[in-house]
């Protein structure tokens, strides 16, 4: 459906594994982290050689989609079974979610990344 149509043109169009790192995080943002990550797992398989170069086993590029797809579920909290609970327990209203929360985990997101490039 649109979720394959997207992860596979990102896959034509982003010859970057860091871009595809903070793509991955927004993706996620909105649709489960789990399943986010097993789509753009699965447009490079195990030691295949891909848009982005040889992706070997526990190679950066599955590090980094690891982390930005896990942390990106947390910019809304409308991505996952538990957010949606959440607000529904808490009555939290989305647009107090986006504007007291997201721009942190953005933040931390990036932040994050930036110290995964310096360490790799």
């Amino acid at each position: 459906g649109a979720v394959h149509w997207f992860i596979s043109q990102s896959g034509i169009y982003i010859r970057n594994m860091w871009a595809m790192g903070l793509t991955a995080g927004l993706v996620s943002s909105f649709f489960d982290n789990f399943a986010t990550a097993i789509s753009f797992f699965s447009l490079s398989p195990i030691d295949s050689i891909s848009h982005i170069g040889v992706v070997n086993q526990n190679d950066s590029y599955w590090m980094i989609i690891a982390f930005a797809s896990s942390v990106g579920g947390n910019l809304l909290c409308i991505g996952s079974m538990s957010g949606m609970a959440y607000m529904k327990m808490e009555r939290v209203k989305l647009g107090w979610f986006f504007k007291n929360v997201t721009w942190m985990s953005f933040l931390g997101m990036v932040l994050g990344i930036l110290v995964m490039y310096v360490l790799m």
